[in-house]
């Protein structure tokens, strides 16, 4: 089916735009104790712990507000998990698996987002790029788990660097 507007080639970011997680910060956590340390995920307390997501969140945004790029590379919900298990855990190679763990309980659950092959499908007799941020590794990940490169004429992942937005 091909959709019928004045245009020659079409350009999407990743995240958000084609792409989320089935499941946030908190179940991904669960799921990453579950896997590796049981009474370490018997501690955690779900309130508390999204009670600091937010926080986390909240001071990324002023954080960018006030100019600067990217303050968590990784996300607001990474970055609570690492704060999270900064407190818990004392073992820096114990932390670093357990975020390992975390990122890889995220990407299990990776998803195109509803109605996003559908346009891709429509869209296939023109070029398509792709354009996103964020660590190298992490983003070609994602695409290549959704199976993207093959759709894209063109892609960039910028890397860990953007513009502070003018709200």
């Amino acid at each position: 089916m091909a959709i019928g507007i004045g245009f020659d080639a079409v350009l999407f970011d990743l995240d958000g735009t084609l792409c989320g997680y089935a499941v946030g910060p908190l179940e991904a956590l669960r799921r990453a104790l579950a896997r590796r340390d049981a009474r370490l995920e018997a501690r955690l307390d779900p309130e508390a712990f999204e009670a600091l997501c937010q926080a986390v969140w909240r001071e990324g945004v002023r954080r960018t507000r006030a100019g600067e790029a990217n303050p968590f590379p990784l996300g607001a919900g990474a970055e609570a998990v690492a704060r999270w298990l900064a407190a818990e855990v004392d073992d820096a190679a114990a932390r670093r698996a357990l975020e390992r763990a975390y990122l890889d309980a995220l990407m299990d659950e990776l998803r195109l987002l509803p109605g996003a092959e559908a346009l891709l499908a429509a869209l296939a007799d023109r070029p398509l790029g792709l354009i996103t941020n964020g660590p190298s590794a992490l983003q070609w990940g994602k695409i290549d788990r959704l199976g993207l490169r093959r759709r894209f004429d063109a892609i960039v992942v910028s890397g860990l660097t953007f513009t502070a937005l003018n709200w």
